[in-house]
């Protein structure tokens, strides 16, 4: 049996412990048509939408995800972590994908969370420019990326 992604279930377990709430659909243990796929976010309308993806050969599925989501719920907000999203310039620019999620982003999907229940779809870039981890195009569209630095412990 295949087995959700431990950071998909680490990024969960930040979240309820930041005191949010959130729903898995692991597409690829499901292996839904785009019609479902379609459906179940219709009937859902979440605030935010987290896509992963790993490899670069994802592109395509990420590009037809997110257009799925915005189809069905387009004031959702899309978001999308993984190693993929590095290529946050190809992202930003190619789909209708909203930010990305750069290195671990447990905080800074709790941080984006925290924003977004405050400012909902008003993107204030000033305030969006403080949070570490995130890329996203700002209004001369530029891309903008607040890369997390780790340090040694």
């Amino acid at each position: 049996p295949e087995i959700p992604k431990i950071a998909i279930v680490s990024l969960i377990n930040w979240m309820k412990r930041e005191g949010y709430t959130g729903n898995f659909f692991d597409i690829d243990m499901l292996l839904p048509t785009d019609k479902e796929i379609f459906d179940y976010f219709k009937e859902l309308q979440p605030d935010v939408v987290g896509l992963s993806a790993v490899l670069s050969t994802s592109y395509f599925q990420v590009k037809r995800m997110s257009k799925i989501v915005k189809e069905a719920c387009p004031d959702s907000v899309v978001t999308m972590g993984g190693n993929m999203a590095v290529s946050a310039n190809l992202l930003l620019r190619k789909t209708v994908i909203d930010f990305c999620i750069l290195g671990d982003g447990e905080k800074t999907f709790v941080d984006l969370l925290d924003y977004i229940k405050d400012h909902e779809n008003e993107k204030e870039f000033e305030k969006l420019s403080k949070i570490k981890g995130l890329a996203y195009i700002n209004k001369e569209d530029e891309i903008i990326s607040k890369t997390l630095i780790y340090k040694e412990q």
